[in-house]
């Protein structure tokens, strides 16, 4: 028998949950006059990284690599940076563009930026967050999933029946991931879709597309891979945010299948989102959150200011915007995450670290169960109402369509944690499993 490969669960965190939750706008205002002098709450933190400059190699944070006009900065493992003031300009010593990226955490946080001064884009430079393509299928291998942008979510891998015995495609990462490709019925790989609500609390990165099937077991019958979707941004600054370049957290496209007749492509990422709060939004620049495709889902673009000159027609989508700046994070901090599977822990409990983070997101296997069957799932919620539902989505990758199984929260501590458990029937294969609940807070 088939041992069965098991890619550990994406939980909900603080910082990139796959909670969907509708909040009362009630919870959301805030005190402009509070927030006038201490935007980004980082005055006199004495974690300030200082002043960067791309065009100042001494400015940048320990880790940063230059590859040609890329600067990547590996993010801390809450994602936050604290500087003093931020500036994209040319690279040291040249008339060349900069490029801003960030190296993903193993968390997959979303990206913070908290700057006592200013943030400045010069005009051709950009920061991006943006998904990977997915990979072309190939003789020799199925097309790979793309991964998203920081705190976004991986494409779906295609199948290829010589290579690992699948024929559908696996369906994107995320809480709208789209389902991969099918032989029967045949049907094409499904885009990643954005989920969030406008006020982007919390911030979340956009969902992955589906992978592409194949249709015979001959040479070169390779689905391709899913896009990755955007990542989420977060700028709060207490001087001005002046954009003349572009901050990008697109969505990317999918891979190409190798031979048409007998395979088919990935589809698109979702797009992510970009939310900028400062004392001024302005500049001629852009802010994106792009689809990878006419058919996935564009992310959300939000500005919260009070003076605010960037044209409406400078971001895509329609950017929200708000006269005063909002509170940097949720005033609800609810949690949804699965524990363990088959009595093996796999995350965390209430930020109780149990176990190494799960990488199931990165397309590694974290736990390898024995044989197939039925396997107990554990999840536990941090702040979510006793009675709540949670849904447990299964996602072969690749190998079949997603399945759903639901459990009632309940066992609850008086403290606002509650567990639940559902059974899953596993075949022989790889698996991401993920835990999302919606409910209505008070």
């Amino acid at each position: 028998m088939k041992s069965t490969d098991f890619i550990s669960p994406i939980k909900n965190r603080t910082r990139q949950p796959l909670l969907m939750m509708s909040i009362a706008l009630g919870l959301l205002t805030w005190s402009a006059t509070a927030l006038a002098l201490d935007i980004c709450g980082c005055v006199g933190n004495p974690n300030s990284l200082g002043d960067f400059d791309s065009a100042v190699e001494a400015t940048w944070p320990a880790g940063t690599v230059r590859v040609g006009s890329s600067i990547t900065i590996p993010l801390p493992d809450d994602g936050v940076f604290i500087f003093d003031s931020f500036t994209v300009f040319d690279l040291p010593g040249t008339t060349t563009n900069a490029v801003i990226n960030f190296q993903r955490n193993p968390a997959n946080t979303d990206v913070t930026l908290l700057i006592n001064g200013d943030l400045t884009i010069a005009a051709g430079n950009r920061i991006d967050l943006n998904g990977v393509v997915g990979t072309r299928g190939s003789n020799a291998i199925n097309g790979i999933g793309g991964l998203g942008g920081p705190g976004g979510f991986r494409g779906g891998d295609g199948g290829y029946l010589l290579v690992n015995f699948q024929s559908d495609g696996g369906a994107g990462l995320g809480p709208a991931g789209g389902d991969g490709s099918t032989l029967d019925p045949v049907v094409a790989a499904q885009p990643g879709q954005f989920v969030g609500i406008p006020e982007l609390l919390p911030m979340i990165g956009g969902s992955g597309g589906g992978g592409g099937r194949s249709e015979s077991i001959d040479l070169g019958c390779s689905g391709g891979g899913g896009g990755g979707g955007g990542g989420a941004l977060l700028v709060a600054a207490n001087g001005t945010v002046e954009i003349n370049g572009t901050l990008n957290a697109n969505g990317a496209a999918g891979g190409a299948y190798w031979l048409s007749t007998c395979a088919s492509n990935g589809a698109a990422g979702s797009g992510g989102s970009v939310r900028v709060i400062a004392d001024t939004i302005t500049g001629t620049g852009r802010v994106n959150a792009l689809r990878g495709s006419t058919v996935a889902s564009y992310g959300a673009v939000r500005l919260e200011a009070f003076t605010n000159t960037l044209p409406g027609s400078n971001t895509t989508p329609i950017a929200t915007r708000v006269p005063a700046p909002g509170p940097l994070a949720n005033p609800i901090t609810s949690s949804v995450a699965i524990t363990s599977v088959a009595g093996e822990v796999v995350s965390q409990v209430n930020g109780e670290l149990l176990s190494e983070l799960p990488q199931g997101w990165m397309g590694e296997v974290d736990i390898l169960l024995p044989a197939p069957g039925i396997v107990a799932v554990d999840v536990a919620s941090s702040e979510v109402p006793e009675g709540t539902t949670v849904d447990v989505v299964v996602k072969p990758s690749p190998g079949g369509l997603p399945f759903t199984e639901t459990a009632t929260l309940g066992n609850c501590d008086g403290f606002g944690g509650c567990t639940a458990q559902v059974s899953v029937n596993l075949a022989a294969g790889r698996y991401v499993i993920e835990a999302q609940a919606t409910f209505q807070a008070p």
